[in-house]
């Protein structure tokens, strides 16, 4: 008896439920939703990774038909009823959900179809993930068009995405890459795909653009951040948008490194990887992380820093205490950081509004965005 499968209803309105963040249940394996999934998607896969590769096989070798009936031998009804139960259970929880494919066919229509069986009707996202992917490319290039942004910029240390996280029209694309950005930047947690990354990044202008077009701060970022890269087209535009420089003095700047690269990164380790194993990947992080700027440290620095390390790394191991990361991290700011920031402000010199301490800085940020407020209501 053939297999048949019903055509449900169909939501192709992808800007509202990315703008929203409408729950979305993603049916493909496992596999493809580590690649690239829509943002705050759910993998609640209809068939495993290897089931999906029996039933390709078969559409390839036989036909859809084939490939439809292979699919339903091989999910048997203990199993169909925990898929059923785990998407009825997320709906539950998860009022106006949708579900999708890899392009809104078979595998979104059959989840769909068996949740109107138990009495649950889900709409299916209309082309699936391809369809929202066509989507947020296109418009990632419209809202940088459309948003002006300004740059948070400022020596290595200042409390930079500390500044940008407490103005509330930002895009922080050192929290979406889950990566600080500099050579020691990496966290215990494992870095998004690019096209996730691309995403995320997409999806909070989208959602920045639909309460107003005011000014976006973001952080200065080079084009990688870890392995993840910044669009061409947000790059390039914060490459000629205007700039504030956020200051602070070298104690401040060594103490926000040590809470930051050393406090909160072991408590991160040690949560996934547990309390001695997470110490010895902290530690081999730093070493790593060290090594990979000899070359462009100079050997005699590189050596000097390595031993301060050492020595830092021994200290907090044996006695909880951190204190001797200051002359480390002193170094590293003074001979590494610092030197390439002065080159890199030569080259955005002219285009920098204003700078100053955190106070001062967010003090004029709250006038620029009363004025541009001001202005639009006046337009």
């Amino acid at each position: 008896m053939p297999v048949t499968v019903k055509a449900n209803r169909e939501v192709n309105n992808y800007g509202q439920l990315i703008v929203s963040g409408a729950p979305m249940i993603d049916v493909r394996s496992s596999s493809e939703f580590i690649e690239a999934f829509a943002p705050g998607a759910a993998n609640i896969p209809l068939l495993d990774d290897q089931q999906r590769h029996l039933v390709g096989v078969e559409y390839k070798r036989v036909g859809k038909e084939a490939a439809i009936a292979l699919g339903a031998r091989l999910i048997d009804p203990a199993q169909r009823a925990r898929r059923v139960e785990s998407w009825r259970a997320y709906a539950t929880d998860h009022p106006g959900a949708v579900i999708y494919c890899a392009r809104g066919g078979l595998r979104s229509n059959i989840s769909s179809s068996w949740l109107a069986e138990a009495g649950i009707d889900l709409p299916v996202v209309k082309g699936g993930y391809k369809a929202i992917r066509q989507f947020l490319l296109e418009s990632l290039t419209q809202s940088v068009q459309q948003l002006p942004l300004i740059i948070v910029g400022g020596r290595t240390g200042v409390g930079k995405t500390i500044f940008l996280n407490s103005l509330e029209r930002r895009l922080d694309l050192e929290g979406l890459a889950k990566h600080r950005g500099s050579s020691f930047g990496g966290t215990a947690t494992i870095q998004p795909s690019n096209a996730n990354f691309e995403n995320e990044i997409t999806a909070t202008l989208l959602r920045l653009l639909a309460t107003s077009k005011q000014t976006v701060f973001v952080e200065d970022e080079a084009r990688m951040v870890g392995s993840n890269s910044v669009p061409a087209v947000l790059h390039e535009k914060m490459k000629a948008s205007g700039v504030i420089l956020l200051e602070e003095a070298i104690e401040a700047r060594i103490n926000n490194v040590i809470d930051d690269y050393v406090v909160q990164l072991l408590s991160l380790y040690k949560q996934a990887q547990g309390e001695e194993s997470g110490f010895d990947a902290y530690e081999e992080h730093h070493l790593n992380s060290l090594y990979r700027v000899r070359k462009r440290f100079g050997g005699e620095n590189y050596a000097q820093a390595r031993e301060l390390l050492l020595t830092a790394l021994a200290q907090h191991k044996n006695h909880n205490d951190t204190a001797a990361y200051k002359p480390l991290i002193e170094k590293l700011l003074v001979d590494y950081y610092d030197p390439m920031y002065d080159y890199q402000l030569q080259v955005k010199a002219d285009r920098v509004m204003y700078q100053g301490d955190k106070h001062e800085l967010a003090r004029w940020c709250a006038e620029s965005v009363a004025a541009e407020s001001q202005q639009g209501y006046s337009g």
